[in-house]
């Protein structure tokens, strides 16, 4: 029985913890390790689409501690149809499922350079897309991950080859896509 209580109130306590979710600013985080959050989609489904520019911090302040963001969650700027601008922090490691899906009035994205993995769907939709920077350190582009971007033809790398591709990652684009080496 002291088992099963004690199981219980390790699952409480480790729930409690997973769920802290605060806005800062015009953004919404969740508390996802020690000192790490990531963005949420806004849950009031109203702020964040209203927006044309958004800036994610490289850190976020929360009951006196500092967080680093490291993740963009799913759907997080989804359907953002007037967003034209987004900074994103070099410290960001992932990008959630569709996290920009139908952003259609982006035209350019910035990756950070610590990126590592960008999940399916994030950009599809995003018709007004042209051109991708993204750094060394993102090895694979994701199944979809840019489907339906009629308008994507430049992406610039960071690294000593392009991104591996997905047989479906540029699904509906542009045949040519043209790579360039950053250096």
């Amino acid at each position: 029985m002291k088992r099963i209580v004690s199981s219980i109130l390790v699952c409480l306590v480790a729930m409690t913890a997973s769920a802290q979710q605060f806005r800062a600013g015009e953004l919404w985080y969740e508390v996802t390790g020690k000192k790490t959050v990531q963005v949420l989609a806004d849950p009031t489904d109203t702020t964040y689409r209203q927006m044309t520019e958004i800036i994610v911090p490289e850190t976020v302040a929360y009951e006196g501690q500092q967080y680093k963001v490291t993740r963009l969650d799913d759907h997080a700027f989804g359907a953002c149809h007037f967003l034209r601008h987004i900074q994103l922090p070099d410290g960001l490691r992932e990008i959630g499922f569709q996290a920009f899906m139908n952003c259609t009035q982006l035209t350019e994205i910035r990756l950070p350079k610590d990126l590592r993995m960008i999940d399916e769907m994030a950009f599809y939709g995003c018709v007004s897309l042209e051109t991708v920077y993204v750094g060394k350190r993102l090895k694979r582009w994701s199944d979809m991950c840019f489907s339906d971007c009629s308008r994507l033809m430049t992406i610039y790398h960071a690294g000593s080859r392009p991104p591996k591709t997905h047989k479906m990652s540029f699904f509906n684009c542009p045949e040519q896509i043209t790579y360039y080496r950053l250096r």
